[in-house]
């Protein structure tokens, strides 16, 4: 009788155990010290939380998809650190195997506007890209407002994060002006390209056109002219001698949360080339935004 009654206390003692186990694994789950943690201005991010109720030591993580180490001390806490990988890395999954089990949470990473615009595509980005296509770039510098002045660009309207100006050999071996102007936003961007839009020819045939003024109202009826475009051309007889920037390319590119573009191209330069150059844009933004 004696021996029933002691099997049956070890066996409740074991279920015991076992009910106990299971309840402090099922309770395991991870909790971080704050809720989102700031990125620094290289993209650093320290990550720190506790483990509850699981196991201590070096245990395997994933770190967003990546495989790892985290290492958990004995009181369950835990820290590490994290480097962003693009604009929209901004959030941190951990998981953490305990027991057998994969624990899991995710957290919040604060991103600053100036460490954002670190990671938009810049114009030493695309200078960089041109030299490894095969062409041949020289004099490439930041322009400055009194470079800006001289080609008759207000630096306050273009409002640019960085504008890059260089050298570029065509086809017949001479050099055309290329300006690279990036922006921090879309709606930048748009307005920029209006404003130098203003600046430039908008159509080939106005070349022909302005050699005449008394020609213009029997060769394009202003009945028919949009206001707008109206306006630019006034703009165009008004400044054609002094305004730089006439007979060229102009061409806008973006893509969110990893570059907004616009370029400058010298006539000299043939529209396939034009072409060619837009693509190399097109390919940077979208390495830049899968980075």
């Amino acid at each position: 009788m004696k021996k029933k009654i002691l099997c049956f206390f070890e066996l409740f003692v074991i279920i015991l155990l076992l009910l106990g186990c299971a309840r402090q694994h099922g309770n395991a789950r991870i909790e971080f010290d704050a809720p989102s943690f700031k990125a620094d201005g290289q993209g650093k991010v320290k990550v720190s939380g506790v483990l509850k109720n699981g196991e201590q030591g070096s245990l395997k993580a994933n770190i967003n998809t990546k495989n790892t180490v985290v290492r958990v001390k004995n009181n369950g806490k835990f820290d590490f650190y994290y480097d962003l990988k693009n604009i929209k890395d901004d959030r941190v999954y951990l998981g953490i195997e305990s027991r057998g089990i994969i624990i899991g949470n995710e957290i919040k990473i604060e991103i600053s506007s100036d460490l954002r615009d670190s990671y938009l595509l810049s114009g030493q980005n695309i200078v960089r890209k041109y030299k490894s296509e095969g062409y041949t770039v020289l004099n490439s510098h930041e322009m400055t407002n009194q470079d800006l002045e001289n080609f008759g660009l207000d630096s306050d309207k273009l409002d640019a994060m960085s504008t890059m100006q260089f050298d570029l050999k065509t086809e017949s071996d001479n050099f055309a002006k290329v300006r690279i102007f990036t922006f921090n936003s879309s709606e930048n961007l748009q307005n920029a390209y209006y404003y130098l839009l203003s600046k430039t020819r908008l159509f080939p045939y106005h070349v022909e056109r302005v050699t005449n003024d008394q020609d213009i109202n029997k060769r394009i009826p202003l009945n028919v002219i949009e206001p707008q475009v109206y306006q630019n051309y006034i703009n165009y007889l008004e400044n054609v001698k002094g305004m730089p920037l006439l007979d060229s390319w102009v061409y806008q590119s973006s893509k969110e949360d990893s570059g907004y573009v616009l370029i400058q191209q010298d006539a000299t330069i043939n529209s396939s080339i034009a072409g060619v150059h837009e693509r190399i844009i097109n390919d940077l933004l979208s390495e830049n935004g899968m980075e």
